[in-house]
Order: structure tokens, then sequence, then C-alpha cells
């Protein structure tokens, strides 16, 4: 009987003393604490919702044209202000704007001078650097007498603020193209033979130059087969034959060609003949041939 009694004691005793142990859990040590960050997160939210459109158009946050950091410009961007002309479009800004760095990445995106935006990032306490990539012109496309638009490798059409008309053009002249822009400055020419011209004039480089070129013509229309030729300023007529994309798995390199014309102007002292203007073709795969009476080609690693 005194054994059932203390039994009986020994578990009754016990729900106290677990309700006790939560009681001091729930009002101590874990308790207290999500009260106190509860209050602070709600303090803050109330503080944020007060002052938090002030804080982030105050002036020691908004960001400036100046205090976007571009990469420099390269020589041939003379008038731009690539900055200043996405700075305009972009507006009102500061650098606690979670969207800041999208929104800046997407407007220098639009720029028509801009390749690639290779980086956004945010510095306190209110500068932007970004990284960009620029297009570069390789020739001019000619549609009047009096007209050109400078476009890049892909055929994009870009500002032409950036040249003079009237000087002397440091790139190809590209004629024979009928069509024009089919969209604004930024965009696409639209129209393949544009796009062949320029990747023929991005293969020469300095060689176009030394080699006394001038002009780069398109054969054919749009949707056809075409083919282009080139001439010099003194008039020799170079058959160059396909652009660098064509399919044609007998096309001869475009390095392949500019060689043959280099190792040419060295043997000969320049593309002309010795009676003037001459045409030459280097599109065979037998080597260069000038084209006339007679026929003479120079087999590649023989232009003597």
């Amino acid at each position: 009987m005194s054994a059932k009694k203390r039994t009986q004691k020994s578990s009754g005793g016990g729900v106290p003393t677990v309700v006790r142990w939560v009681i001091l859990v729930l009002s101590g040590a874990f308790f207290m604490p999500l009260v106190a960050a509860g209050l602070l997160f709600a303090t803050t939210f109330i503080l944020w919702q007060k002052v938090g459109d002030d804080l982030l158009a105050s002036d020691d946050y908004q960001v400036a044209a100046e205090d976007i950091e571009i990469s420099p410009l390269p020589e041939w961007i003379r008038a731009t202000d690539v900055r200043g002309q996405v700075f305009n479009y972009l507006g009102p800004m500061s650098i606690m704007d979670e969207d800041a760095v999208e929104r800046v990445a997407n407007a220098f995106r639009l720029h028509p001078w801009v390749e690639r935006v290779v980086r956004v990032s945010k510095h306190h306490p209110s500068r932007i650097r970004v990284e960009l990539e620029y297009r570069r012109p390789v020739c001019l496309v000619q549609v009047s007498n009096d007209k050109f638009f400078c476009v890049d490798v892909r055929g994009v059409w870009l500002p032409d603020t950036d040249f003079d008309q009237d000087e002397p053009s440091p790139y190809p002249i590209v004629v024979g193209i009928t069509s024009g822009p089919v969209a604004g400055v930024g965009d696409c020419w639209g129209d393949e033979r544009v796009v062949g011209a320029a990747e023929i004039a991005a293969q020469f480089g300095d060689p176009w130059r030394e080699l006394d070129l001038d002009r780069i013509i398109a054969i054919g229309e749009p949707r056809q087969e075409y083919t282009y030729d080139l001439v010099t300023r003194k008039g020799t007529r170079v058959i160059w034959g396909c652009s660098p994309r064509g399919t044609d798995a007998q096309e001869i390199p475009a390095t392949t060609k500019i060689e043959r014309l280099r190792r040419y102007a060295i043997a000969h002292g320049s593309l002309e003949g010795l009676n003037g203007p001459q045409k030459i073709d280097v599109s065979r795969p037998e080597g260069l041939r000038i084209v006339g009476e007679p026929v003479i080609t120079y087999a590649d690693g023989n232009l003597r």
C-alpha cells in the first residue's frame, strides 16, 4: 500500500516540473530574443516607410553623369558622348535602387557604339563602373554620290557624327549597294551584300592601305549569288570572289588572297601594271592571275 502511494506521488509530481521548465524557456533565453527581434524588424520597417524615399532621394546617393565610369573610348569615337547620352536616357537614379545595375546595363546595350556590356558594378557612395566592348568601324557604304554610312563587321550601321564626310576615308568604300538601312542607327543594315563586304574589309586591316586599295564593289542582287571586286586608287581591279562567309568549298581563304596581293606588290612595286591599271584575279586555286593578253598566272610561292 505504501509503495503504491509513493508511485502515485512520484508520477503526479512530474507534471508541474515540465510546465515550469517550458515557462522558463519561453520567458527567458528563447522567447524574449524572438520578441526583441520582431520589435526591431517592425520598428525598422516603419521607419523605412517614413524616411526611405527621402534617403533614396538624398544627394549622397543620387548618381550623376560623372559618377558613371565607362571603359575608355577608342580613337574612332571622336564626337559621340556615349556616357552622356546613356545618362540622359536613364534619368534620375539612386545607387540604392535595387535595379540600378540592370537599368544601367540595359541602357548601355541600346547604344549604337556598344557591342557588349561586360560588367556593371556599384561602389560607395554613388559610383557605378561599366566595362564595355565597343563596335569597330570597318568600311563605309556609299548609297549616293555624297552619302556614306559607316558599318561594323556585322553590317551594323554606326553613328555618322564621328566621321567627316568631306575627309578622305581611312576605310574601304563599298559601292554597288542599291538598298538603304532597313532600321535605325545601331541595327543591322539588312542586306547580306553589305555584311559580306564588311567581312572582306575586316580581313585586311593595314594591308588595305599598303596595297593602295580604295573600293569594294558588290556584284549581284540581294537574295542572289553575289561576288566582289576590289579597286585600287589608280584603277587596278582585283577579282576577289565571294565573301569569307561564302559556302563554296572551293573558295580560297581571304588570308591567302591577301597574301597573294601583298607578295605581288612587293615583287612589282604595286598592284598596277607597267602601262597603268590592270585586272588581277586572286579567286582561283592555282594562284594569282593577270587577266589580259596573254593571261599570266603566278602560282602561290612564285610571284617573281
